[in-house]
């Protein structure tokens, strides 16, 4: 079984707030620990920016999903790979809200102090959730 992380963002559409948001996060928790996926969740009021991982044709159809999904839109890829082990084995899908983010690590890989996902490449967005999830690892926020 090929295990891969997949990361992506994408912009809230307009009929999309903080209830359709726990929905998906909360939806997220339960599917996601049936099927055997594991990941971290970045929701601003404007972006999601998810890191999922698992088995590699699960992915690929939780992606598609996702990105077929009318809450999104502007869906990109901004990381794709084959892991050998798993970044967030004991979180279904861990939340860190943005603004618990210090400046300091935003501005590490954003050219200001606004999240900007889409701007940044496939190394910055993976060194960035994972130093946000170090950061929040003790004290994850379980909802919104």
């Amino acid at each position: 079984m090929t295990m891969v992380r997949l990361i992506y963002t994408s912009q809230l559409s307009d009929n999309c707030g903080v209830p359709e948001v726990r929905s998906i996060l909360k939806a997220a928790r339960v599917n996601n620990q049936k099927i055997g996926v594991t990941g971290l969740l970045c929701y601003d009021p404007t972006h999601f920016m998810q890191w999922i991982e698992g088995e590699r044709n699960i992915i690929s159809r939780l992606y598609h999903s996702i990105a077929a999904d009318p809450r999104h839109t502007n869906v990109v890829l901004l990381d794709y790979g084959e892991i050998f082990q798993r970044e967030f084995a004991k979180w279904s899908m861990a939340y860190v809200n943005p603004g618990d983010v210090s400046q300091d690590i935003i501005l590490r890989y954003c050219s200001s102090i606004e999240l900007n996902p889409y701007s940044m490449s496939a190394e910055a967005a993976r060194s960035f959730m994972l130093d946000i999830a170090q950061m929040k690892r003790s004290t994850l926020d379980s909802d919104i």
